[in-house]
């Protein structure tokens, strides 16, 4: 089992996982196709992650979400990290949020 946070991830709904990082499709998202990719080692935020993890986080993020774009027809990707409660932090992991945007549905 992975974790994320303190829920524990069954491995069936990881669809990527990586040396350091695992990718799932967010249980709550804003938008079908809203997924996660988060270290496998638990971290509660970002300035905890070493360098390789970091580097490899962003790798995976740029890999999912060219997938992401290109599965759901989008013109455009959200990348964000809620990193601390006041960021909107609600599970205490540092994790990559994406999720594709089209045109018709882009609010700022």
């Amino acid at each position: 089992m992975l974790r994320f946070g303190q829920n524990l991830i069954k491995p069936s709904v990881v669809f990527l996982r990586t040396e350091l990082c695992f990718a799932l499709v967010n249980r709550r998202p804003v938008v079908p196709g809203h997924v996660l990719v988060c270290p496998l080692r638990p971290v509660e935020r970002f300035r905890d992650l070493c360098p390789e993890e970091v580097a490899d986080l962003f790798r995976t993020a740029q890999r999912v979400g060219n997938v992401v774009e290109k599965h759901f027809c989008g013109t455009s990707l959200t990348f964000s990290i809620q990193d601390g409660p006041e960021a909107g932090q609600t599970v205490k992991v540092s994790a990559y949020y994406a999720e594709y945007k089209l045109r018709h549905n882009y609010r700022n």
